[in-house]
């Protein structure tokens, strides 16, 4: 949980020290506030990159040369993250990380240290992108919950990133043995499988309890990205890579792989993003972001951060009660971003905080 925020020279925000209550945030504000900022401060601090952007550069306010976020959490720990812009107009730049004063190389560190959950309108994606984006989901959820699956993804990850490099050069090999590449991502693929399948098993079954209880025609759909009937051991999934290889070949790229797995929302049978309205689609979500939260509690035995952009749009006065009143429900750290300053009834403990041109003024407590 957030004890304290400092946010400095991130997208419009000058300076913010912001001391949130422990369960129901509520920050209202007109568009252009710097309310939806605000969020990403917290999942940049998490993630390193945010809801809105992988381009970090774009995240440094106009005119300076470096962003900070930093908090002090509840347990006691305190967490920065610096992102220093190169000094050329192009060029990566250099992030820095600490945890307790320490420097942190890894990203990952920081996420395990402050997990963060998102429920943007980014959900609401088009079709063309909305596999990554449900996969991105769901590997957030096994990320946390099963920790061997961080160094099979770097594995697998890896060796992808060869093989597809040798099929655009066209220097793939099909001899003996089979390719090194091939045979490491052929080793992982079945760990990756295999901590995605239990996840998404558990996240499924509350997903649709919760959709009964709503009358909501609301289902989950996990598909591991090759087919079943083709490789249910690192074998045979070897050998489906090994035959592959001419298609491959032609398109330059892996086709087949747990970096083509796929979780699908779906209303009525029918991907949500064709069947159902913004609303329905919204509301779906949502129970979709209410399952992590209570998986992520149950199993890790810890609490997450919660943070919810513009709750309001497509969402009526009913749905957007019965939102917040769930989210007050699982007991953790909520921040919720709306433009319309309703009072927040049925969570009594909810803190109103007000931003106007990129500063905030907190409320008293509900």
């Amino acid at each position: 949980m957030l004890r304290e925020l400092t946010v400095v020279n991130f997208r419009n925000l000058e300076r913010i020290r912001l001391s949130p209550g422990p369960r129901v945030n509520v920050v209202s504000g007109d568009n252009g506030a710097g309310k939806s900022s605000l969020l990403e401060a917290v999942d940049f601090l998490s993630r390193g990159r945010t809801f809105r952007t992988r381009l970090t550069r774009s995240l440094v306010r106009d005119g300076s040369s470096e962003l900070t976020v930093s908090a002090a959490l509840a347990s006691g720990q305190r967490l920065g993250i610096r992102r220093r812009l190169s000094a050329g107009t192009e060029g990566p730049g250099r992030t820095e990380r600490r945890l307790d004063g320490e420097p942190v190389s890894s990203q990952a560190e920081m996420a395990v240290a402050l997990p963060v959950i998102v429920f943007h309108a980014g959900h609401l994606k088009p079709a063309r992108s909305e596999a990554r984006h449900w996969r991105n989901v769901l590997d957030w959820g096994v990320f946390h919950m099963k920790p061997v699956f961080r160094d099979a993804w770097r594995r697998y990850y890896r060796a992808l990133q060869q093989r597809n490099r040798l099929l655009r050069e066209g220097r793939l090999s099909s001899g003996p043995g089979g390719e090194p590449w091939t045979r490491q991502m052929a080793e992982q693929a079945m760990a990756l499988d295999a901590c995605r399948s239990d996840y998404a098993a558990a996240l499924i079954s509350m997903v649709e309890a919760n959709a009964s209880r709503q009358n909501a025609p609301v289902s989950v759909r996990y598909a591991r990205g090759w087919p079943r009937e083709k490789g249910n051991s690192g074998d045979d999934f070897k050998r489906f890579l090994e035959e592959s290889a001419p298609g491959d070949r032609r398109v330059g790229y892996t086709r087949y792989g747990p970096h083509r797995a796929a979780l699908r929302l779906l209303w009525d049978g029918a991907p949500a993003s064709e069947r159902a309205s913004r609303g329905q689609q919204k509301s779906a979500v949502a129970m979709l972001m209410l399952a992590q939260i209570r998986l992520f509690v149950e199993a890790c035995g810890q609490g997450c951060i919660v943070v919810v952009d513009d709750l309001a749009a497509e969402f009526d006065e009913r749905r957007r009660r019965w939102l917040l009143g769930e989210l007050a429900g699982t007991g953790q750290q909520v921040f919720v971003t709306t433009t319309d300053p309703f009072p927040p009834d049925g969570t009594p403990e909810a803190w109103m905080f007000h931003m106007k041109h990129g500063e905030i003024s907190p409320g008293p407590q509900g």
